[in-house]
């Protein structure tokens, strides 16, 4: 490719890149149109199914189940989860971490399929982080700027 025909191009990428469906559209590709539709077939199956009640987080509690998620890989984390509990048989407390932006569906489906889970999403584990360092001296500056000691 010449350089007058990147410099065309640039822009109309980079227009393409910040559009969900196109972004969408690419990752289906690469997946290839088969793969992808047995995967949203499989997660339509997976979401039909019944919620998944888990016993309420509690201070003392041996076992916690954790799991971080965000928006591209929560269906994922469904199945994992309902999975997880179905052969187990365990109903130890859920909590689910959401990283990154968090849309209301992912919320709802979350709820829907987990009602007793506790849901921390990004900024809350923020504030919890950062009130957790300062409370040990200087690792909340560290935290802010980035860097290791």
């Amino acid at each position: 490719m010449h350089c007058w025909e990147k410099a065309l191009l640039s822009p109309f990428k980079t227009l393409l890149s910040h559009n969900r469906l196109w972004r969408q559209f690419r990752n289906i590709q690469a997946e290839g149109v088969y793969r992808a539709s047995r995967r949203i077939r499989l997660w339509s199956r997976i979401l039909d199914t019944a919620p998944v009640i888990t016993e309420a987080v509690a201070d003392g509690q041996a076992v916690d189940t954790h799991i971080l998620t965000y928006s591209r890989d929560y269906l994922s984390a469904i199945w994992a989860l309902k999975s997880f509990y179905h052969y187990s048989g365990v109903s130890y407390p859920l909590i689910i971490h959401l990283q990154g932006t968090v849309t209301p569906r992912m919320i709802a489906r979350l709820r829907e399929h987990f009602p007793t889970a506790t849901l921390i999403t990004q900024p809350e584990a923020d504030l919890n982080a950062e009130h957790w360092l300062m409370q040990h001296g200087y690792l909340v500056f560290w935290r802010r700027a980035g860097k290791a000691p």
